[in-house]
């Protein structure tokens, strides 16, 4: 019987199901061959993969059925995005609910006899110690699990009758998320120069070559010599190249190159294949530290970075400057920009690297198969051309080519294995620190909408000690105005200015541990007034506002003479007056420092005792 539509849908029927339509005398039964999907019309191949490996998984499993349309089910709707979430779908199942029936040899269980029962023991085996998942990969195992009953249910499929799920079980997955460390200041200094260094030995190499191709100069070889002597300078092997290979093509393999031109094969072993093919296309450890340098200047997710496009590099003016503007694409946010001033002069600034990619990578991007507008390309050691793998483009969120460019430059300069992750959140955190906290700056530094995103993701421990630290100076003065009776008053003290000492104009070396009698250890300093002659006391000698607190502190234990008993003055203060009027008052030599002491305007510095 033929569609009388033309429906794809009709199409899909077995020859039994299309009798059954044609003689009406029965329900139609629609199993897994009928679904079809309805996910973003771009994802389809990633599905269809996706689908053929859950197939293989799940055969042998009597609800192999069951599990293919309610997999279909969940991954069907404008909800999923990212084109790598069908396979990480197939992963969970695989090795959660699936590998549970293994265990407990009930692969041959059908689905009506998944119940409350059997859902609690799959919780207790996914929590159990001996798994050694974390939480938040156990919910993720537990959820598809989950949503794939669920959707059968809603497809009328014969369920238990007493199945049913737990509303939270696992309440504690979001603490428990690690969040991602930053890179202490000098390990990120010395990632930045090595970046720098190693982009140094690549330039060193390709700008000679280019600038002498420019120019159209062949190197000939060197016919006073013999056999791949007469090679023995590489430009002639360049040249060579540039006779025989035609543009848009890989090098010949010295295989080829051996059939008909033997002292060639053996120059290109003698110089190393990879210094042959330098100068006209990157491999990924060639072309890794220029992409790493702009994880440093962007603090870009890695997804946007590696899936960036030529269309996405523009150029702007902005009040008579000219800008290089990346746009960086993030799937599951709106489109983000950095922007920086262009700089011919330095060779490290984004559009000089971006410049020496260009040029680098338009030898083989008629070769770059589904990544032709990439900007990063580069050529594998099975001579296949692409750019990094994306989750967004490929479907696939790991590469192999760029962990192993990570692992060789880490280990040549000796640095911890270095995720473009814990680069993002140092750039964050320095961001932070620069623009004191403010959550704005940050969000738009991200490309984050949400303050809870930040929060969340990137606060990590060195944010939290800044904040601890502003913190502390302000607990510290509140807790000695209490005790000393509302005493230094420290609410108009600069912000460069150290309010941990007793005395205000003064510094401390520390608070805690005041060599002074009667002082507690462990307890802030009170020994106001007595800072001068401790050997913990200092004064910034270019600071107007301390010069200024040290003459009002004079003035003020000159005073003490007559409010204080003598022998109470001369036990206490008389040592601080004498080191303050001798040594630290004479120490202020700048006339600029003096002038601007004496148009301070100071509250009372009060009364030492």
């Amino acid at each position: 019987m033929k569609s009388k539509t033309g429906s794809l849908l009709y199409s899909q029927l077995s020859s039994q199901q299309k009798l059954v339509l044609s003689k009406g005398s029965a329900d139609v039964l629609v199993a897994d061959q009928f679904g079809s999907f309805t996910g973003p019309k771009e994802n389809l191949p990633n599905f269809q993969k996706a689908l053929s490996i859950l197939r293989i998984v799940v055969e042998g499993f009597a609800i192999a059925e069951a599990i293919v349309v309610g997999y279909i089910r969940v991954c069907n709707g404008q909800s999923i995005k990212s084109k790598g979430v069908y396979r990480i779908l197939v992963t969970n199942l695989n090795f959660g609910f699936l590998q549970f029936l293994r265990e407990k040899d009930s692969t041959d269980i059908a689905v009506v006899q998944i119940d409350t029962e059997m859902v609690s023991d799959f919780l207790l085996w996914l929590k159990s110690g001996e798994r050694g998942l974390s939480d938040g990969t156990a919910k993720q195992y537990f959820s598809i699990f989950r949503r794939i009953l669920e959707r059968l249910r809603e497809e009328r499929y014969k369920l238990a009758a007493d199945l049913s799920f737990p509303r939270n079980p696992f309440p504690d997955v979001r603490s428990s998320v690690k969040k991602t460390k930053r890179l202490d200041d000098i390990t990120y200094g010395k990632v930045i120069r090595a970046c720098m260094s190693e982009i140094d030995l690549q330039l060193n190499v390709l700008l000679p070559a280019w600038e002498s191709w420019d120019s159209d100069e062949m190197v000939e070889p060197d016919d006073t010599k013999k056999g791949s002597g007469r090679y023995s300078d590489i430009r002639a092997v360049w040249t060579w190249v540039r006779r025989n290979v035609p543009a848009g093509t890989l090098l010949p393999t010295l295989e080829d190159i051996e059939k008909t031109h033997p002292d060639v094969s053996d120059a290109v072993q003698n110089h190393r294949a990879s210094n042959v093919t330098r100068p006209f296309y990157p491999s990924p450890e060639g072309i890794f530290p220029f992409i790493l340098l702009l994880f440093v200047y962007t603090f870009a997710n890695a997804e946007p970075l590696f899936g960036l496009l030529q269309s996405g590099v523009d150029e702007q003016e902005v009040m008579g400057i000219r800008r290089t503007v990346l746009d960086l694409y993030k799937n599951r946010s709106d489109t983000y920009q950095r922007t920086f001033a262009k700089d011919e002069s330095d060779r490290f600034s984004p559009e000089q690297l971006l410049k020496v990619i260009e040029r680098w990578t338009g030898h083989i991007r008629p070769l770059a198969g589904s990544h032709p507008q990439h900007i990063f390309l580069f050529a594998t050691n099975r001579r296949r051309v692409r750019g990094f793998y994306t989750i967004e483009h490929d479907g696939v969120g790991s590469d192999v080519a760029w962990n192993a460019a990570v692992d060789r430059f880490c280990k040549k300069y000796d640095l911890p294995k270095i995720q473009t992750r814990i680069v993002r959140t140092t750039g964050l955190d320095v961001t932070r620190e620069l623009h004191d906290d403010d959550i704005l700056a940050v969000s738009a530094v991200a490309g984050t909408k949400a303050g809870a995103t930040l929060e969340f993701h990137y606060e990590g421990e060195p944010t939290k000690l800044r904040r601890a630290e502003k913190l502390l100076p302000v607990m510290v003065a509140y807790e000695r105005w209490a005790y000393l009776g509302g005493k230094p008053d420290t609410r108009r003290t600069p912000g460069d200015s150290d309010v941990l000492a007793a005395t205000p104009g003064w510094g401390c070396l520390d608070p805690f541990a005041s060599p002074i009698p009667g002082e507690r250890e462990g307890r802030s300093c009170q020994a106001m007034g007595r800072c001068p002659a401790c050997p913990l006391g200092f004064l910034d000698l270019t600071s107007p506002y301390a010069l200024a607190r040290a003459v009002q502190l004079a003035d003020e234990l000159k005073a003490a003479r007559y409010y204080l008993d003598h022998s109470r003055w001369k036990a206490a203060y008389e040592r601080a007056l004498q080191y303050l009027l001798k040594k630290w008052l004479p120490a202020f030599t700048s006339p600029e420092v003096i002038e601007a002491a004496k148009k301070f305007s100071l509250s009372p510095i009060g009364r030492v005792e």
